[in-house]
């Protein structure tokens, strides 16, 4: 169906497969493809700003962020993807700022509540920090990047049993990671 309906959320919808097969290459391309035929697709460069920080390519990932905030700098992912470039650039009283606006439009994203609790951690906001990603983990228990910040907040706030039950909780979702 692809090739004779080359429409974007096809692949999209093939990049989140990759993504959930492990398949960074694939991910990437298909995120791609879905721009080059709708390059304002803000969904699409959302999704592959979060892949490539996901595996470690923060370039990349800066570069295509950019891009969604020249499409509309007030859409809601322009927002999240301001934020994301924000905490890449140490920017940290930017990215609460921007994370919260995202939070407004998406209250149910882990990952928005995980990246502003990191961005406050940073800043000494130990309440809300450690409020904020409590819930990231609430709103997405199996998310060990948000396990692995709770512990490193925790542990950053003098929290230490609790950041070793986090850590505990983060090896039980993946013992392999050299992370936990």
């Amino acid at each position: 169906a692809i090739e004779l309906d080359p429409q974007p959320r096809y692949y999209v919808i093939r990049a989140e497969t990759h993504y959930k097969l492990n398949n960074l290459k694939e991910t990437v391309n298909n995120f791609l493809n879905a721009l080059e035929l709708d390059s304002r697709n803000a969904i699409a460069i959302d999704e592959i700003t979060t892949v490539l920080n996901t595996a470690g390519q923060a370039h990349e990932a800066i570069i295509i962020m950019t891009k969604l905030l020249t499409l509309n700098g007030q859409h809601p992912l322009s927002v999240v993807a301001r934020g994301r470039a924000e905490l890449v650039q140490r920017r940290w009283t930017d990215a609460v700022r921007d994370f919260t606006t995202a939070i407004e439009a998406y209250p149910q994203r882990a990952d928005l509540y995980r990246m502003r609790g990191t961005a406050q951690s940073e800043l000494h906001i130990r309440d809300k920090s450690l409020a904020d990603l409590r819930h990231a983990v609430q709103l997405d228990p199996n998310s060990l990047i948000a396990q692995l910040e709770l512990a490193r907040a925790c542990n950053h706030f003098g929290e230490y049993t609790d950041a070793v039950n986090t850590c505990d909780t983060a090896l039980r979702l993946d013992p392999n990671s050299a992370d936990a």
